[in-house]
């Protein structure tokens, strides 16, 4: 969600409408792996479909709504490695450059 946050929502308020009300999934989110959980239980929603029944579920008091995301192997994986691999080759320079 754009937006995450603890909401206060009407009641009957939906599980689609509670989602555009945190400001609606991100680019990466997958609206057809909506997670609810309530209680003790998890119950992952497909909210893709326009006429879904399970769309239509009621938020409750505690309820809490997870989005899930895309995974891009660019940005949560090569991006990252390059950083901690310029900080090495950082450090080593470093080291270089003091033994002289």
């Amino acid at each position: 969600m754009r937006q995450p946050n603890v909401y206060t929502v009407p009641w009957g308020t939906t599980l689609a409408q509670a989602v555009a009300l945190a400001g609606g999934p991100t680019d990466r989110g997958m609206m057809d792996r909506v997670r609810m959980e309530r209680g003790t239980g998890v119950q992952t929603i497909d909210l893709t479909q326009p006429n879904a029944e399970s769309g239509r579920v009621q938020v409750r008091s505690g309820d809490q709504i997870v989005v899930g995301r895309r995974r891009e192997v660019m940005r949560d994986v090569v991006a990252p490695s390059s950083s901690i691999v310029a900080a090495l080759a950082s450090i080593i320079t470093i080291f270089v450059q003091l033994s002289r």
